[in-house]
């Protein structure tokens, strides 16, 4: 039943996007709100915790502040629901890379290219470019089986995880972060992508570097047959995957403008029919056709925590923004850089954030607090390169929180302290991430190009 409920508020918060149904306006809260009471005995901890507070702040702002009516209590739901559908549908391409044998040739291909740290970290980062924005938090229970065979430390592998997952976290579409400020900031889909996959791989090399001498006391040693041993079918079959995952993004681009809807809308109905095109081609559609009934009885109860947060939040978030408090951090930050600098606003921003969410304070709410109040014009900045900017703050808020989806799922799968594997690991190598993007975003912003 839980299922059922869940995925009626996805297809019908996905319908909604195209027609705005009689009673529509009704009808989906009701079944968010129903959805976050029903669910909430079963969440985690800390996703229970955050929520309550936040639909209780939410609440109280509401009935507080004047001029706010139903519609603004509604539209905070109403705003998060192509996000449910992205929890839901995306993960559907996870059944083709599986009927495809992608992971097993995945395990076959790393194993012959390990021979040193540096190129260890490349490996790693060129199978989570490929894996992460499908399987997205998955990808670290996969790869860490892959290599905990091989005699490497667990801070060796952790950190060349953690840092190619949050350069991922800043260009991948079929990632909810990128999707969610993809529905504040109205940049196209193919500036984006072309200025963000640009940013990847400088953060990429920043992080190499950072890496590179978190583990300079490390052992790596690799048995010399192990690495030398190559694999010509595996390399084969991850060529494939790199070629249907550029035609993933390739085709998400004609959607946008065929469709003429927000990226986190294109991605969600884009997987659905990407997942059976792909299993077709691998001549597996009727698998994949038995597959989706064991997916559909099992993906509920999987995405429970993060879809009644990301409902709270989002609620939350637009109340706030309604109210004195989204109109006085507005006005703090247009005036902050009209009296100093862009740069400086810039920097403030990539470094407040991530200080909030390593406190406790999901990231997700200053972003939207300041996306959805200041437009880029208003800050004199191109609508791509603002919407970058939110991203990489994204991911960098996810390193180095102890309390992030992110950090949880890695200390779960390598059996560590999540305050080791966040903020102990990975504060430095955050504030320096975040002063060479700022630079990095700010010099972007002379060029003449059309972001």
């Amino acid at each position: 039943m839980k299922n059922i409920l869940l995925f009626t508020l996805g297809i019908t918060g996905l319908l909604y996007q195209f027609y705005a149904f009689p009673g529509a306006q009704y009808l989906l809260p009701t079944l968010a709100l129903l959805t976050i009471v029903w669910f909430l005995p079963n969440l985690s901890k800390i996703p229970r915790i955050s929520s309550i507070v936040m639909l209780v702040a939410g609440n109280l702002i509401f009935f507080i502040e004047d001029g706010l009516s139903y519609s603004n209590w509604s539209y905070g739901f109403l705003k998060s629901m192509p996000i449910v559908a992205l929890f839901l549908f995306v993960p559907l391409l996870q059944i083709p890379i599986e009927l495809g044998g992608y992971t097993k040739y995945t395990e076959r291909f790393a194993r012959t290219k390990l021979s040193s740290p540096g190129r260890f970290y490349w490996v790693t980062a060129g199978i989570f470019f490929l894996l992460a924005p499908v399987l997205n938090l998955s990808v670290y229970r996969i790869y860490y089986d892959i290599m905990k065979t091989v005699p490497l430390s667990k801070k060796t592998i952790t950190l060349s995880m953690q840092r190619s997952f949050t350069s991922v976290a800043t260009w991948a579409p079929y990632f909810v972060g990128v999707g969610l400020i993809a529905s504040y900031v109205p940049f196209k889909i193919l500036n984006f992508l072309t200025a963000a996959i640009f940013i990847a791989f400088i953060q990429l090399l920043v992080c190499y570097l950072l890496y590179l001498w978190d583990v300079r006391s490390e052992k790596f040693v690799i048995p010399a047959d192990f690495a030398n041993n190559k694999d010509k079918e595996a390399t084969k079959k991850m060529i494939g995957l790199s070629l249907w995952m550029l035609l993933l993004l390739v085709t998400i681009i004609p959607l946008e403008i065929l469709l003429g809807k927000k990226m986190i809308v294109v991605v969600a109905i884009a997987a659905i029919f990407q997942s059976f095109f792909w299993s077709l081609f691998l001549g597996k559609a009727k698998q994949f056709m038995m597959e989706l009934k064991p997916y559909f009885q099992q993906r509920g109860a999987r995405v429970i925590n993060e879809t009644v947060f990301f409902l709270s939040a989002g609620f939350f978030a637009e109340i706030l923004n309604r109210s004195f408090v989204g109109t006085w951090i507005a006005n703090h930050i247009v005036y902050l850089t009209q009296t100093s600098s862009l740069f400086f606003t810039i920097l403030l921003i990539m470094m407040v954030i991530p200080l909030l969410a390593a406190a406790g304070i999901h990231h997700m709410i200053p972003i939207i607090a300041i996306a959805s109040t200041i437009p880029a014009e208003a800050l004199g900045m191109p609508v791509t390169l603002y919407g970058l900017m939110f991203t990489i703050t994204w991911g960098t808020s996810a390193l180095i929180s102890p309390f992030s989806p992110m950090n949880a799922s890695v200390a779960n799968t390598v059996d560590l302290d999540q305050f080791k594997v966040g903020p102990i690991w990975n504060a430095k190598a955050v504030l320096i991430l975040i002063v060479v993007m700022s630079i990095v975003l700010y010099g972007l912003t002379w060029l003449p190009l059309p972001l």
